[in-house]
């Protein structure tokens, strides 16, 4: 018995090569020319199972913070950031959300580093942990920790992003300060890197 060549559409890419596939389990009684009713119905469910499989691929991306692009506000509104839509590029919003769903876990220093780094020009703070005596607080003695940052501290706004990181990360009883000093030993004053302005001058 001599083969049946079944006909099947030419077209190219992706959707065409689907539909040569589910034409193909339907086998040589369901031919299918180009122009034909029955590669037009293939080539129709071809471009819909593409359109499903690219939405699909696009969605796994939307479930995480740090690759998702059409869902960007509402993981900022989620994870309580401002929606910064036209302020702040896609990476940047990204690396402020990243950033923040890492407050969830631990509030060691390493992972309050680890959590500050992609707001750092993925640059690792550095960190100096001192401790200060401050007369008006009960007790007097606190836990201060200090980070060494590449934004501008003089610059509310550069450091916001950081600021609302390690709010949410730092233990009740300690402070943060940020600096972009350096953090080596020194007798310097009004300097939040300073270890003597922290635990002798303050």
């Amino acid at each position: 018995m001599a083969n049946i060549i079944q006909p099947l559409p030419t077209k190219a890419g992706a959707i065409g090569d689907l539909a040569r596939q589910l034409l193909r389990l339907l086998g040589p009684a369901y031919p299918a020319p180009d122009d034909s009713l029955n590669a037009a119905d293939a080539l129709n469910l071809g471009r819909a199972i593409s359109d499903a499989r690219d939405t699909t691929a696009a969605s796994l991306g939307e479930a995480f913070p740090d690759t998702a692009l059409s869902l960007l506000s509402e993981w900022e509104t989620m994870l309580g950031l401002p929606v910064s839509a036209g302020r702040l590029t896609t990476t940047q919003r990204r690396a402020a959300l990243l950033a923040r769903w890492r407050t969830r876990f631990s509030g060691s220093p390493d992972a309050v580093v680890s959590a500050l780094t992609p707001l750092n020009g993925n640059v690792a703070p550095t960190m100096r942990e001192t401790v200060a005596i401050e007369s008006t607080a009960n007790p007097p003695r606190v836990f201060v920790f200090t980070l060494r940052v590449l934004a501008d501290v003089s610059d509310a706004a550069a450091l916001a992003p950081l600021r609302a990181v390690v709010d949410v990360m730092k233990p009740a009883y300690a402070r943060a300060q940020f600096t972009d000093q350096s953090l080596t030993a020194g007798f310097r004053c009004d300097d939040p890197g300073s270890l003597t302005n922290n635990t002798v001058l303050l």
